[in-house]
């Protein structure tokens, strides 16, 4: 009897169409996606599916606030991140439409204000090179990160981006090219990124609870809160975004929902058009999907897996060959928020996926693959367990290495000064200032937003407390040849950074000599 009535589902299943069918089996994923949530500690999830010009499937799952038992809804708002890459390419695409910029031409034919760090840069570096990351100039994302610099500020640093590879011979990460791309805009057409953009984008796109800063984010009555692990036990905290997004705009700044998100990925899927009304011109969307930067086969090469290939980054995302069909995707991460678009554009098919856990990014691109598995009808892959594994080997990983900086610690040492002459403002072009204080015995790190103690390691090296939000910083104080204090050298975005000092030491205090 049991076999009999699985045969009859199975059979009603069938019988439904395409469409129906693909509806239903979004339907019944529920269980997987709560049990993807106690997988990796998920305090909250929204998802959303585009078929033809519909969505088909829109939910949340769990909760925006924890303490609260807000739920989680399709019209929740959520930092998407570098999603809003494609954005601004988009924009910049519509002033290329009308003659103002050229995707292949130096960009400072067009911004004559731009700064390289070198003039041959100045002279080759183009509009397409900045939104493809093949630029070679260094990442540098603690230009911007946590700090209160606004958009015109930051293009002026991009002077001191460093030159780490030749233009466009390796794919560098830049957020700091899509900041300077989108202040090109604001030059050309005298109009702030995020006006331009709502009034050439968002308003058309019907995307109305979209917005652009944390004190927005905040102000909605529905807006997900994000959550940190803490500790090895899976504690949750919240930690209130106070980090300013106005400066990076162009990187990464929208803030929207699902419902919003739809319309977006409607008229990606549906080239350039939402409510038939071609809102985006389809040559823009067609220079976006044109691989400029390829990537290796590198899972192929590594481990044999062969469902994605041949990934390739245009201008704001990446598209590739997904178990045969074309695809694009992106991805983005800030403050303990993480989201996935993917769109197929011959197949009208596409997926939003939010989350509001900071140790969750892997979680974005399962529920992603697995419903675009369900999508096309075939068998599901087991990405979960993948990612699982990688973050086991990830936590060993980190574990040996913190063992190993521990024994490289050099036993019974000591300041060669008092901790008083260690205090002042050290200064980088491009970061800004580092503070060190000294409040009792405790000496204190200030970096942009981020407030940490400090300790001495040994020698004239110091560490930062490890903050499950900010990470840890490490640095080595330079000695002059007079014995002075001169500058630090902070261990900042995977480099050695010199900061000089500027100001003098503060007033020595009891309990301060270091000994």
């Amino acid at each position: 009897m049991r076999y009999f009535s699985i045969l009859l589902l199975t059979l009603s299943f069938l019988s439904l169409p395409v469409h129906a069918k693909q509806k239903q089996a979004y339907a019944d994923i529920d269980q997987y996606i709560n049990q993807l949530m106690s997988d990796w500690n998920t305090p909250g999830v929204a998802i959303g599916v585009i078929q033809g010009k519909e969505l088909v499937y829109a939910k949340g799952f769990g909760y925006r606030n924890v303490e609260k038992q807000l739920p989680v809804t399709p019209q929740t708002i959520f930092p998407i991140a570098s999603n809003s890459k494609l954005f601004t390419a988009i924009t910049l695409g519509m002033l290329v439409d009308e003659g103002k910029l050229e995707w292949d031409s130096p960009i400072s034919d067009f911004i004559p204000s731009i700064k390289f760090s070198e003039p041959g840069l100045y002279h080759s570096i183009t509009l397409r090179d900045m939104l493809s990351h093949r630029s070679g100039l260094s990442r540098m994302d603690f230009i911007w990160d946590s700090s209160d610099f606004g958009r015109e500020e930051l293009f002026s640093k991009v002077q001191y981006l460093k030159k780490k590879a030749g233009i466009r011979q390796t794919s560098i990460y830049n957020n700091m090219m899509y900041i300077a791309a989108g202040h090109s805009l604001e030059l050309l057409t005298e109009q702030s990124w995020e006006g331009f953009m709502r009034q050439n984008v968002l308003a058309p796109l019907q995307m109305d609870d979209t917005v652009f800063s944390i004190a927005d984010l905040r102000a909605s009555n529905n807006h997900a809160q994000s959550y940190y692990q803490i500790n090895d036990k899976g504690d949750l905290a919240y930690r209130p975004t106070d980090r300013s997004l106005h400066g990076i705009g162009p990187a990464g700044n929208v803030v929207s929902s699902i419902e919003d998100m739809s319309h977006w990925l409607i008229a990606l899927a549906n080239n350039g058009q939402y409510k038939d009304t071609q809102v985006i011109a389809p040559t823009i969307l067609n220079e976006t999907l044109r691989p400029a930067t390829p990537y290796a086969n590198a899972t192929t090469i590594e481990h044999g897996y062969d469902e994605i290939l041949n990934r390739a980054y245009g201008m704001g995302r990446t598209s590739f060959v997904y178990k045969g069909h074309w695809m694009a995707s992106h991805g983005g991460t800030i403050g303990g928020y993480h989201s996935y678009t993917a769109v197929m554009p011959n197949e009208q098919f596409a997926i939003v996926v939010l989350v509001n856990a900071a140790h969750a990014k892997a979680l974005t691109q399962i529920i992603g693959l697995h419903l675009t598995d369900l999508y096309l009808g075939v068998e599901p892959t087991d990405f979960n367990q993948r990612e699982l594994d990688k973050l086991e080997e990830r936590k060993q990983k980190y574990a040996k290495r913190a063992n190993e900086w521990r024994d490289k610690k050099v036993a019974n040492t000591k300041p060669s000064h008092p901790l008083t002459d260690y205090t002042g403002v050290y200064n980088h072009p491009a970061y800004g200032d580092v503070t060190i204080s000294l409040e009792k015995a405790q000496m204190l790190f200030e970096f942009h937003k981020i407030e940490l103690p400090l300790n001495h390691y040994h020698y004239n090296r110091f560490d930062t407390t490890v903050s499950p939000f900010d990470g840890q910083f490490s640095m080595q104080f330079l000695i002059d040849m007079d014995g002075n204090i001169e500058g630090l050298k902070l261990d900042i975005d995977s480099d050695f950074t010199t900061f000089s000092k500027v100001e003098e030491p503060a007033p020595a205090e009891n309990g301060s000599t270091g000994n």
